[in-house]
């Protein structure tokens, strides 16, 4: 992997070298798309992070300082974690444990019939799932010592992690449009407006409420999520003619996002809707707001996203109301949030009082929610990097040139996060990099030279 890894970043001094050619952040994305899934290949098997296999990580580090150089134009005397931070590439190991979990999240995709769930330790697999026939030994268990390869890569998840379903009948590509019946009157428009339109839209939404308080046969419903201290909470507030009928308050989860519970809150929507409506055949007009586009988005869509639990309940209320009401019309539409319409005002209290970490009650749901394991494994890397660099073990001297630059250029993902990296043409940005490190034509090396030749 390494030999390989190498002939690729040889062929990217080709492509530039420290005063022409490709732009550096073209460079750092052929090196990322090109070279890190050549060095990464297999890495799940044989990563561990109790026990790293030092001698292999440093073999294929070696390799990516060698991209370091030529990304950055720089000096092979050029400090490495200087390098690392100019062109916003973490080193190798952290990389992989990011890949790592990733691979084992996608276990959590897989049916539970799969022949790799069976080999799972029993945590991860549901009590009511019993042991295959044709699987010759009991399921690994989490005391050993030692571990197997699949039980070692699972072991970066919680047990209780969100399972997702490409199986469920709902993915199949016919079940669910909205142009097909019986959900020719349902509307979503999930696309948010300009900042100095919202204004507008929310005075639009507060004249739709006037208009809704004249007439009995429609109802006005508005949702909302919150989070607060790594706890969700989500509300629902139901409107007829003009009065709060129904509003429910329900604290959610503790490892979820504001995604998730805006997501729950559509399907206790579409749940509460479906009574309202069971119990008063006469309506025939359903208005609901959320301040979640994300959310509206995907609602309605069959495919295996996050929250998809709360797309199933939606999807089979929604196809029970307007089955059995042919004639109902159901708008779903996005409202501004914050500093919105009042009724957005009297959701979001109440989805802040659910969310509120005092709270004594007890939240609806005790797992760990995919979008908030995306989230960190996402957010994890930096903050790895940051510990990694302010361990006295790794920490940059105040001998080397870089430490003055140290103060100010801190660990980024995303190089968007420092516009001279992409803004930058090839030569000056080159020449920045020498004077940040100190090892250019300045500095350390002008120092060296003067003591060595003297006047000359």
């Amino acid at each position: 992997m390494a030999k390989r890894g190498n002939s690729v970043v040889h062929g990217l001094s080709c492509l530039g070298n420290s005063v022409h050619g490709m732009n550096q952040y073209h460079l750092q994305l052929l090196y990322k798309t090109c070279v890190i899934p050549v060095l990464t290949y297999g890495c799940q098997l044989w990563f561990n992070s109790d026990k790293p296999n030092k001698r292999l990580l440093l073999t294929l580090q070696r390799v990516q300082n060698n991209a370091l150089r030529r990304i950055t134009g720089s000096f092979r005397t050029a400090p490495i974690k200087a390098l690392q931070l100019l062109s916003h590439l973490p080193p190798l190991h952290i990389t992989i444990q990011k890949l790592t979990k990733s691979a084992a999240l996608c276990t959590f995709r897989l049916p539970l019939s799969s022949e790799i769930v069976q080999r799972l330790p029993s945590p991860y697999v549901p009590v009511s799932i019993p042991r295959p026939i044709h699987v010759p030994f009991a399921r690994p268990q989490m005391r050993h010592k030692t571990f197997s390869h699949l039980t070692n890569l699972i072991r970066y998840m919680e047990p209780d992690t969100e399972r997702s379903d490409p199986f469920h009948s709902h993915c199949a590509p016919y079940a669910f449009q909205l142009s097909s019946s019986p959900f020719e009157k349902l509307r979503i428009r999930h696309l948010p407006v300009p900042k100095e339109m919202k204004r507008q839209r929310s005075d639009r939404h507060e004249h739709l409420f006037q208009e809704f308080k004249d007439d009995p046969q429609g109802i006005f419903l508005v949702t909302d999520g919150s989070k607060h201290d790594n706890r969700t909470g989500y509300s629902v507030v139901l409107w007829h003619r003009g009065k709060i009928t129904k509003k429910v308050m329900v604290p959610f989860a503790k490892h979820a996002s504001a995604f998730d519970a805006e997501m729950y809150a559509l399907a206790h929507a579409s749940s509460l809707i479906r009574k309202v409506l069971t119990l008063n055949p006469t309506l025939d007009e359903v208005y609901l707001l959320s301040d979640c586009s994300s959310a509206l988005q995907v609602i309605f869509d069959p495919s295996p996203h996050p929250s998809q639990a709360a797309s199933i309940q939606f999807r089979t209320n929604l196809l029970a109301i307007m089955s059995a009401n042919p004639n109902v019309k159901i708008d779903l539409e996005w409202t501004p949030g914050h500093g919105g319409s009042h009724m957005m005002k009297v959701a979001d209290r109440a989805a802040r009082a659910a969310a509120n970490p005092k709270s004594k009650r007890r939240p609806l749901m005790s797992f760990s929610s995919k979008s908030s394991t995306v989230q960190d494994i996402n957010t994890t890397p930096r903050t790895r990097w940051r510990f990694h660099l302010d361990h006295p073990s790794h920490e940059i001297p105040e001998s080397s040139g870089f430490y003055p630059a140290s103060h100010f250029i801190r660990p980024a993902l995303r190089p968007t996060h420092h516009p001279h990296f992409k803004d930058l043409d090839r030569a000056t940005f080159s020449r920045f990099v020498q004077c940040a490190t100190n090892h250019g034509y300045i500095g350390e090396y002008f120092s060296l030279g003067a003591r060595a030749y003297g006047n000359q």
